[in-house]
């Protein structure tokens, strides 16, 4: 009985993503993203890996810090000009 309940409540630990790419290709994160952009979520990723690709510094860093620090700005932008 104590077995079946640390298996029920064992929680996966997220994925670890190589690459920007891989990230933004993760099925649960396609979602969200397209749930919270809409249509121009296609946009955001190419926008997001092509700043990325073209920086050093960027190319080496965290694909979720960088998703991070992309989403936040895009929401700071959006409630700018609301």
């Amino acid at each position: 009985m104590t077995n079946q309940l640390q298996t029920n409540q064992q929680v996966k630990a997220p994925v670890k993503h190589k690459t920007l790419r891989e990230l933004f290709n993760d099925p649960i994160i396609k979602t969200k993203v397209e749930q919270l952009i809409g249509k121009n979520s296609a946009t955001f990723a190419t926008s997001v890996m092509q700043i990325a690709n073209s920086n050093t510094m960027l190319r080496t860093a965290d694909p979720t810090s960088i998703f991070n620090a992309a989403w936040l700005q895009r929401l700071t932008c959006h409630f700018k000009t609301v």
